[in-house]
C-alpha cells in the first residue's frame, strides 16, 4: 500500500473485530497473517455480500424453485459448509481436552452444558454448538465491524460539518 493512498477502514477492523470475537469464541487470537483466519473472514464478508443479492432474495421468496438453478445463491451454501467445518475442527479440539471446572471460552461452557443435558430431547448437541458458534462469529463480526466503521463516518462527517460552520463564523 502506498503512503498517503486511500484505504479502507473496514478490512483492519474486520481482522481486530473478529480476533476479539474469536478469543470469547475459541479462546484465542489470530495473528492478523493466520491464513486460515483470513478465509474464514472473507468467507463472512462474501456471505454477507451474497445474502444481499437478488439471487438471495429470490432463493427466500421462492425456494422450492431456486433451488434447482444454477446462480450465486449456492455460493452461500459453499462458503457456509466451509465455515462450519472449521468450526467442528475447533470444537473437536475443545472435546480433547474440556475440562468442565476450567471453562475458557464458549465452547467449553457449551460442552459443559451438554455433559449436564444428556436428554436426548436437549438442544445441547454438537450441531447446535456449531451453528451457535457461526452465528455468533458472523453476527458479532460483522455487526461490530459495520457500527464502528459508521461511527467512523459519522464521526468524520460531523468533524467536517463543524470545521465549516467555523469557518462560516470567522
Amino acid at each position: 500500500m502506498l503512503l498517503g493512498a486511500p484505504s479502507d477502514p473496514r478490512t483492519a477492523l474486520i481482522k481486530a473485530t473478529s480476533n476479539i470475537i474469536s478469543c470469547l469464541l475459541f479462546g484465542e487470537r489470530f495473528e492478523y497473517t493466520d491464513k486460515k483466519h483470513q478465509s474464514i473472514v472473507e468467507g463472512f464478508r462474501e456471505i454477507l455480500k451474497l445474502q444481499g443479492g437478488r439471487g438471495a432474495m429470490l432463493y427466500n421468496t421462492f425456494p422450492w424453485l431456486v433451488k434447482h438453478f444454477p446462480g450465486p445463491h449456492r455460493g452461500v451454501f459453499t462458503l457456509t459448509r466451509r465455515v462450519l467445518s472449521y468450526i467442528e475442527e475447533r470444537v473437536k479440539e475443545h472435546r480433547v481436552d474440556h475440562d468442565p471446572s476450567l471453562p475458557r471460552d464458549y465452547i467449553d461452557c457449551f460442552l459443559t452444558e451438554m455433559l449436564k443435558n444428556e436428554a436426548p430431547e436437549s438442544r445441547f448437541d454438537i450441531e447446535n454448538l456449531s451453528v451457535c458458534t457461526m452465528d455468533l462469529f458472523l453476527a458479532g463480526t460483522e455487526t461490530t465491524t459495520t457500527t464502528l466503521v459508521c461511527s467512523g463516518d459519522c464521526s468524520s462527517w460531523l468533524t467536517t460539518l463543524t470545521y465549516k460552520r467555523k469557518s462560516k463564523l470567522n
